[in-house]
């Protein structure tokens, strides 16, 4: 059966930021095919998704400008005559922040407002 190479996303990964996954089968004889899946439904290009197989053996799955809604599983499924395999992987988009919080001092016993 085919082999994959583990693979795991980069963290942490904040929203608008590009997530790359690279697929590469490094034994298994060919024809290969290779899918990707996101949490357990097969992915085709979509909801800014891209897959594109490089060659007999390496696919890769780039999302441009993650969003939350791209956090979660996803798995590369490789096939061959001999039998399959599955590598999968968590993906976490963490939100930005639109005004980073500061530490500000107050006196004690002074008001404070939120």
């Amino acid at each position: 059966p085919p082999h994959i190479v583990p693979f795991t996303a980069e963290e942490p990964v904040f929203a608008g930021e590009l997530i790359q996954l690279t697929c590469y089968v490094s034994k298994g004889d060919a024809p290969i095919t290779i899918n990707w899946s996101f949490h357990g439904q097969e992915l085709s290009s979509h909801q800014g998704i891209a897959t594109m197989k490089i060659g007999e053996r390496t696919s890769l799955l780039t999302i441009s400008s993650s969003q939350a809604s791209h956090s979660g599983e996803y798995s590369c499924h490789t096939a061959n005559a001999a039998g399959l395999a599955v590598h999968s992987t968590t993906v976490n988009v963490h939100a930005r922040w639109i005004i980073e919080p500061t530490d500000k001092a107050f006196a004690q016993g002074s008001d404070a407002k939120v």
